[in-house]
């Protein structure tokens, strides 16, 4: 048996790699909890969804090179609302967490 939600995350995740290559352009949401969000708006039969990304950015060993590693992607459930409105006046540029994660910079958050 096919659950029909898994089949549908399936369809939407085909989206991602154009989601991560668009973060320059994108609101970065703060979680809190030491990773970020993204939302996609996606409409399918006349409804608006939002399409959640969790990633984390980091930067392993001494090396330079930084890693993106995508920790979730799902549409959310209309019930957290509320939620996101909080988490809007967390917003951080793509490039400016970038730099910050590349030179070993706090990244500050407000509770």
């Amino acid at each position: 048996m096919i659950n029909c939600c898994r089949v549908a995350g399936c369809a939407h995740s085909k989206r991602l790699p154009d989601i991560i290559k668009d973060l320059s352009e994108r609101k970065i949401l703060q979680t809190g909890k030491g990773n970020y969000l993204t939302i996609e708006m996606l409409g399918e039969k006349g409804q608006i969804e939002h399409y959640e990304v969790y990633f984390s950015l980091r930067k392993p060993g001494k090396k330079q090179a930084l890693k993106l590693y995508i920790e979730s992607a799902y549409i959310r459930d209309p019930s957290m609302q509320v939620a996101e409105q909080k988490r809007r006046q967390q917003a951080i540029k793509f490039a400016i967490l970038v730099y910050k994660v590349k030179n070993d910079q706090k990244i500050p958050y407000k509770k």
